[in-house]
């Protein structure tokens, strides 16, 4: 009997008026209150953030994003393990990092006990221009700015020896293979982390990111990592990171359980 009273309720959830009814409270909770949570399945950013509620900022570029992220400098997360770990057979002395939406030198500090070289290492950040501000007063208060800099050109990464991103990429509307293919002296390695990545179709999707909202592309596992294989990149380490996820109501065949870590190398270290 509750097997078929689970299998009735399910039924009456997708009647039309019972369905048009749960997805407007759903819109209502989106617009304020449901942060970092999704909404909708668009073929593009610019559709995905035509259609946000007027009750936040849109993007990343906005003075609300500033210092969001701040208390990250003195705190590891589960996800950072795998970029120390990778990270401590990478580097070199005279290492320079690229790190894209590394926010006010998040990693950079958070790193700095973990890390060896770490007194040595050149770090650039890549960032909007609102975030590469602060940064840049925040590494001239701290003494760091002659290892710490920060960009809003990707173009910048030529001649790095490692590529970072710890959750960006997916909120840049363009894709990392692209950013990667004008460069005569790409990064030799690269590290991913929190990245949506799934076996189904790609789309963007809206996210309610707390301060503002902002669109996000969901990767085709396969493809993602074939477009790094075709520049020449070895997938050489995958993990799981079950603190992020990514379920879109009304659409369970899209949805993410587990975000993605991957380190890609065109020289693996021995």
């Amino acid at each position: 009997m509750s097997i078929l009273s689970a299998e009735m309720l399910e039924r009456i959830k997708l009647l039309p008026p019972v369905l048009a009814l749960r997805k407007r409270r759903y819109e209502r909770a989106f617009a304020t209150s449901a942060v970092n949570r999704f909404r909708g399945i668009y073929d593009s950013f610019e559709q995905a953030l035509a259609t946000a509620p007027q009750t936040k900022a849109k993007g990343f570029d906005v003075d609300e994003f500033e210092g969001y992220f701040d208390n990250r400098r003195d705190e590891l997360f589960l996800y950072d393990y795998p970029f120390l770990y990778w990270l401590g057979r990478i580097l070199r002395p005279d290492s320079h990092v690229f790190d894209i939406g590394g926010n006010t030198g998040v990693h950079f500090i958070a790193y700095r006990n973990r890390l060896p070289y770490w007194d040595q290492l050149r770090w650039e950040v890549c960032e909007v221009p609102v975030i590469v501000e602060a940064g840049k007063q925040f590494a001239e208060q701290e003494g760091y700015s002659d290892r710490l800099t920060f960009t809003s050109e990707f173009s910048e990464a030529e001649g790095k020896d490692v590529l970072i991103s710890a959750g960006t990429l997916q909120y840049i509307d363009t894709r990392l293979v692209d950013m990667l293919k004008p460069l005569d002296k790409p990064p030799q390695h690269i590290l991913v982390n929190k990245l949506p990545l799934y076996d189904g179709d790609e789309y963007v999707t809206l996210q309610n990111g707390g301060v503002h909202f902002i669109a996000q592309q969901v990767y085709n596992r396969a493809k993602f990592l074939g477009e790094l294989e075709a520049l020449g990149y070895q997938r050489v380490d995958q993990w799981i990171d079950s603190s992020r996820s990514c379920r879109i109501p009304f659409h369970p065949e899209r949805d993410v359980p587990n975000f993605t870590g991957i380190y890609l190398s065109k020289s693996p270290p021995g």
